[in-house]
């Protein structure tokens, strides 16, 4: 079966977990060859000599706002998904036809106002909440819930 929106495991890395490579080989450069390497006492002076700007926590404040209406509109859909199993079995037999805009529609009847991004896969599926792009990106809420053990 076809599923255009699956994850397989070892997704975020583009490689299985069994041949994820290293980022940086960090042991073949010599720590005093590093342009990069200070000393203990370099590193703090550095810092603390440097001028710092202002804190303004405006926008931390705003992305909080943000993740509370993401946690709201998440837990709508948790709470549909607990206690409607008939709600429950119709998504997960829609996610299995690969039916994206019915698994879409129902995740939208749970009540939200906000469309989350979705994928799916055998084993569950995924929403992403993010800050609308007029925000300027901001904050973002994922949540994953399985519905049966990989069988790999």
């Amino acid at each position: 079966m076809f599923y255009p929106y699956a994850l397989p495991p070892g997704s975020y890395t583009g490689y299985s977990y069994s041949q994820a490579q290293p980022v940086f080989n960090h042991h073949l450069i010599p720590l005093k060859e590093s342009p990069y390497h200070l000393t203990q006492h370099q590193a703090f002076s550095h810092r603390s000599s440097r001028q710092m700007e202002p804190l303004d926590p405006s926008m931390f404040m705003d992305s909080a706002t943000d993740g509370q209406l993401f946690l709201q509109e998440a837990n709508a859909i948790l709470n549909k998904i607990t206690t409607d199993r008939e709600f429950a079995r119709q998504v997960m037999t829609a996610a299995r036809e690969s039916d994206y805009q019915e698994v879409e529609r129902l995740i939208m009847e749970t009540g939200i106002t906000r469309r989350p991004r979705i994928w799916f896969n055998p084993d569950g599926i995924r929403f992403e909440f993010q800050s609308s792009p007029e925000q300027v990106y901001k904050s973002s809420l994922s949540m994953a819930v399985k519905w049966q053990q990989f069988m790999g």
